[in-house]
């Protein structure tokens, strides 16, 4: 007997809402921390720390568990869009100086 269920969160936003709102967070904390001349160490730890933290609420809270495939791809565009935004103002900032 095959049994048909549906994908878990097919149509459930809370993920695509959590994912966004920690690449806001990762974003602002780089360049805040940035701009007040944080040690690098800082500037590293803040995003990933938001990281780890959006790993724990997908694997641990029911309504946001994705397939270990989809966190893990989440995961992978979060560091990549930080790296980004680290690269951009550090190009920014030798730019203008």
């Amino acid at each position: 007997m095959v049994v048909m269920t549906r994908p878990r969160n097919q149509a459930n936003g809370f993920t695509a809402v959590l994912f966004f709102a920690s690449l806001i967070l990762g974003i602002f904390a780089i360049l805040f921390l940035k701009i007040v001349g944080a040690h690098q160490v800082i500037v590293t730890l803040a995003p990933v720390g938001i990281m780890l933290v959006y790993a724990g609420a997908v694997y641990s809270i029911r309504k946001l568990r994705l397939r270990l495939d989809q966190a893990g791809d989440n995961l992978y565009y979060l560091g990549f869009l930080y790296t980004l935004t680290s690269l951009a103002y550090s190009l920014y900032e030798f730019g203008s100086s």
